[in-house]
């Protein structure tokens, strides 16, 4: 985003324009990324009912090889062309608009999906770090859309922010109610199989 924005600064265009350009096109890249990582099994979901199976050569621990996963890359990357869609029909407004939408969209998305991972992150005071980037991103977003945009209605923000806020609260309660146990971590179960094995 810094690169682009000073690219256009550099060249005499207009950055907000720029960073709406630029919204657009991350999401379908994003999105590509998550189904690369669907077909590998990185960033895997937990246990579900329904979802995918991956064998042993896909490196996961061995507890889950064969297990039914949920499918979160998938998830993530549907609600990343979601995104993108109402960010290309933004992109035609206001400069900056479709840039405060794509990073306050992506960031709930981002924090609440990482309560749905299977794979262990490091923590920090109690939330990824993945977390912790999306309530940068999302507090960004608002100063963009405070101080970057005139004219811009804070009745807007502030009507979204009451949606966002409570989303992103589920998904913290969602991770903190599965984490509770230290039992219940990846490298906990890790033992536990390796012992039943």
């Amino acid at each position: 985003g810094f690169a682009v924005a000073g690219f256009c600064w550099a060249a005499g265009s207009d950055v907000l324009r720029g960073l709406d350009v630029l919204a657009c096109g991350l999401t379908v890249f994003l999105a590509a990324g998550r189904f690369g990582c669907f077909s590998v099994g990185c960033c895997y979901g937990v246990p579900a009912a329904f979802g995918t199976t991956y064998p042993a050569e896909a490196g996961l621990p061995a507890r889950l090889t064969g297990v039914r996963l949920l499918p979160i890359q998938l998830i993530e990357a549907a609600a990343l062309l979601i995104i993108g869609a109402v960010t290309l029909v933004v992109a035609g407004g206001r400069p900056g608009v479709a840039t405060v939408w794509f990073l306050l969209s992506y960031a709930v998305v981002r924090f609440g999906t990482e309560g749905l991972r299977g794979d262990d992150r490091p923590m920090v005071a109690g939330l990824s770090r993945q977390r912790w980037l999306c309530v940068i991103q999302a507090v960004g977003a608002g100063f963009l859309a405070a101080r970057a945009i005139p004219g811009f209605d804070e009745q807007a923000l502030i009507a979204t922010a009451a949606v966002l806020v409570p989303v992103a609260v589920a998904g913290l309660v969602l991770v903190r109610s599965r984490r509770r146990s230290p039992l219940l971590r990846s490298d906990a179960l890790d033992e536990t199989w390796a012992l039943i094995e």
